[in-house]
């Protein structure tokens, strides 16, 4: 009945997209530096980096076989100043629903900034309160105006995922244009498009909160399922794709017009 009452608007387009050109730069000399990761709690990242006033700020997944669960870590762009700002613990609570990591564990995708450099939001894939992944903002200002009584980089988690809203997110964010708004996907269960009001962001005083539980469309089988991909936001327009499903059932790429 919510995806019927939808206000939003699909578009899927079932045609696959070829692409082809020529890179005239292939004599370039590049200049390689490095940060390796090696075994212990910071493993195996797996998202993109986001550059934010100068610094390098990333997840890595973890291995829940080695009990290690994730970590969100910055470091400059020579390769110095590695730190990890934030660790996924196996911390647990026991609810109706089993022990479960508090503050969510693997994170699949990589960061989206906030306007104003101090705050940073991103998914896990598992944990929370029901155990089907987060949606998390973490502080990233150096000033100690802000942090937790550890001494680290306040962290909150803007909403636990659960049915009907999807399960198991992997892809980026997507920060609207006037930064109230977070667009995602999930992966598991049906194809989810789902948009996070956000407000108090952005400030030293408070840390981002979310307006409730979020609007969402659910895409049919045929128009796509297992959505793992970043959204490609523009002019009022969601752009993505479907990894299954789909009129032939090998995924699809849709358009979804924003609430």
């Amino acid at each position: 009945a919510a995806v019927a009452n939808s206000p939003w608007a699909l578009l899927l387009c079932s045609a696959f997209l070829a692409l082809s050109g020529s890179d005239a730069r292939a004599g370039a000399n590049f200049n390689l530096t490095t940060k390796a990761f090696s075994g212990g709690a910071p493993q195996n990242p797996m998202g993109g980096l986001v550059l934010v006033n100068k610094v390098l700020y990333g997840t890595t997944l973890g291995d829940s076989g080695n009990n290690t669960y994730g970590t969100v870590f910055k470091v400059n762009p020579n390769g110095s100043g590695y730190k990890v700002i934030h660790t996924f613990t196996t911390k647990t609570f026991r609810n109706g629903y089993g022990v479960m990591s508090a503050d969510g564990h693997n994170p699949a995708a990589g960061l989206v900034s906030d306007a104003n450099g101090q705050w940073l939001y991103g998914t896990t894939q598992y944990g929370g309160q029901r155990g089907n992944g987060t949606v998390f903002a973490v502080e990233v200002t150096d000033d100690g105006s802000d942090m937790d009584p550890q001494g680290n980089p306040t962290y909150t988690v803007l909403l636990f995922f659960d049915s009907p809203y999807g399960a198991g997110p992997s892809g980026r964010l997507t920060l609207s244009d006037d930064g109230t708004t977070l667009y995602g996907t999930t992966a598991a269960g049906a194809g989810i498009v789902f948009a996070l009001g956000i407000f108090a962001q952005g400030t030293a005083t408070a840390a981002p909160m979310a307006y409730g539980s979020p609007d969402y469309y659910s895409l049919s089988l045929a128009q796509g399922s297992t959505l793992r991909g970043d959204l490609l936001l523009t002019n009022g327009w969601l752009y993505g794709t479907a990894s299954s499903g789909g009129a032939n059932g090998y995924g699809s790429v849709f358009a979804l017009s924003t609430p």
